[in-house]
């Protein structure tokens, strides 16, 4: 919409889009509208803008490892200042000149620029960036020890940044951002064959992400207040009440290592962490950890992946991405249940349909999708206070053409009251929330947001299910994408919101599925002895249906449980 004539305007949307891409990994596509938005500012005459796109276009070619572009680029970008008589260095030119260093040896150049860059800035966004890239420095130098102690000097910074941040501030992206210093901590002990470390690094970040997740938008659905000055101290108070319950529970508080592998009790976990461009995998058994051996590049997991959701009932292709994420060895040898904790693009793998030694993985496990190992490790023994009647809200839009089916097998199964069309409303929701079963038919979504819920009078967010502390027993929710996210985390998903409010299984989708296989499901659910066995129903369900269905309908279900 901007026209032509606006060149200016032209390079900060593509240079906004540029940043865009790249946070979500398009490097090349990033480099090239940056490499545009460079030229339209140097036209225009916006030089801070040109040095902008040079310093970024030399951190993308860092983290390519080409060397010799980034110092191209970043000799442009200091030129360009030069030129506009900015004789002060930027923050982003030193730190990228201290990085450029570090993987041309020149270590000395490397930690110098750092020190420079500590004289001019002491803020906390700048002082995790120094102690990060000082431990890249003290890795590749072969000082383990000291590289440990200066991530960990990092991480420190970040979790002080996050104690200290006003609710309003923290956002459920707030370690994403910051996610290198965890990342390279984790591989530094994986490399070193420091196992139960390696495990604590995953244990602190997933709880992090955890408590940051829930307190973005917790006000949920508020009275309107008379003033908006009312209306806002509301929702700061209950932004404040939220962070403050979920930080006391188990589920966002992480354990020592061995109380973590004690609390398993026996069950084998899978659990994937990306680090370094790679995916790797932690297997947790019988009170032992151990290393995975995946190390796959991402880039070359997302095309597997990519690959598998494209041809989901080509066998060459769910083999293919069976042995690049699950070696034979780290399965369990009998058959039984199979805990996955995923992460990044492990999160798109439907599992069950992974082919395995020559047979799908739900032919020989049920499988159980957890949201972190410290989740799992603190699952609820049992409820602190009896459960409710078992509800059904069915068919909010009423365009459900085999609601009705669906709708008698719950009913059949649970004995379940049922609360249909106009009837399927958010109060309806929030008086099941100690409901000993809650079925829902209807539609489910998720956004940037998180998931959300269509009821008849409106939706309902993840963040909403943890401020009402909405916990049945058991959740099923054979609706759009009810386990998905677009985060790299599993947390702010339907599914896993119940979970953090105190449910303890919640049977959900992972992408959208036709409302008559989700009624074929159900009934197989409960007719396998879903009520008492969820797992182990989903998994019975999921093979007759296989019998029947194509891969992609079968293969989006899945039970996450603590």
């Amino acid at each position: 919409a901007l026209p032509a004539t606006d060149v200016s305007g032209r390079a900060h949307l593509l240079f906004d889009r540029a940043t865009l891409l790249d946070a979500t990994g398009q490097r090349s596509l990033s480099a090239s509208l940056l490499d545009e938005a460079r030229g339209l500012a140097l036209q225009a005459g916006n030089t801070l803008l040109a040095v902008a796109a040079e310093v970024n276009l030399a951190r993308v070619a860092l983290g390519e490892r080409r060397v010799d572009d980034a110092k191209r680029h970043l000799d442009a970008a200091r030129e360009l200042r030069k030129g506009a008589g900015l004789v002060d260095t930027s923050p982003g030119i030193v730190l990228i000149r201290a990085a450029l260093a570090r993987l041309q040896g020149d270590f000395v150049a490397a930690e110098a620029a750092l020190d420079e860059m500590a004289a001019g800035n002491s803020s906390p966004e700048i002082s995790w960036i120094i102690a990060h890239q000082r431990g890249q420095i003290a890795e590749a130098r072969g000082a383990p020890e000291l590289a440990r102690r200066r991530y960990g000097e990092s991480i420190a910074v970040i979790e002080e940044m996050r104690r200290t941040a006003a609710p309003e501030e923290v956002r459920a992206a707030f370690l994403e951002d910051r996610w290198e210093p965890y990342a390279d901590l984790f591989a530094l002990d994986l490399e070193h064959d420091r196992l139960g470390l390696a495990l604590d690094t995953v244990t602190r970040a997933q709880g992090r992400m955890f408590l940051d997740t829930f307190t973005v938008t917790a006000a949920g659905h508020q009275p309107a207040a008379s003033s908006p000055l009312a209306g806002a101290e509301r929702r700061l108070k209950a932004l404040a009440d939220l962070g403050l319950a979920l930080s006391t529970t188990p589920i966002g508080r992480p354990s020592t290592t061995a109380a973590t592998l004690a609390a398993l009790n026996g069950r084998h976990v899978l659990i994937y962490f990306a680090a370094r461009e790679r995916m790797q995998l932690l297997v947790a058994s019988d009170g032992q950890i151990r290393a995975g051996h995946v190390g796959i590049p991402l880039a070359a997991l997302d095309q597997l992946i990519d690959d598998f959701l494209a041809r989901p009932d080509d066998d060459a292709a769910a083999l293919a991405l069976g042995r690049a994420v699950i070696p034979l060895e780290a399965l369990p040898k009998n058959r039984g249940r199979l805990y996955i904790v995923p992460t990044g693009p492990m999160m798109r793998v439907p599992f069950a349909a992974v082919r395995v030694d020559g047979g799908r993985l739900i032919d020989r496990y049920e499988i159980v999708y957890a949201p972190s190992v410290t989740a799992l490790a603190a699952a609820p023994a049992g409820p602190s206070e009896p459960w409710g009647e078992s509800i059904v809200l069915a068919d909010s839009r009423r365009n459900l053409s085999h609601a009705a089916a669906e709708l008698r097998a719950v009913v059949t199964a649970t004995r379940a009251t049922p609360r249909v069309g106009e009837n399927a409303t958010i109060a309806a929701l929030r008086a099941a929330g100690n409901a000993s079963v809650l079925h829902i038919i209807g539609h489910s979504g998720v956004t940037g947001e998180g998931g959300y819920l269509v009821l008849a009078d409106g939706h309902v967010t993840a963040a909403d299910i943890v401020s009402w502390r909405l916990r049945p027993r058991l959740v099923v929710i054979p609706t759009c994408a009810s386990a998905a996210t677009f985060r790299g985390e599993m947390w702010d998903s339907l599914a896993t919101a119940f979970l953090a409010s105190g449910s303890q299984h919640v049977v959900a989708t992972q992408r959208s599925v036709e409302d008559a296989v989700a009624a074929d499901f159900t009934a197989l659910f409960y007719r396998y002895g879903g009520i008492d066995d969820p797992a182990g129903a989903a998994a019975r369900a999921q093979r007759a249906l296989a019998r029947t269905h194509p891969v992609a309908a079968w293969s989006a279900f899945v039970t996450t449980g603590l």
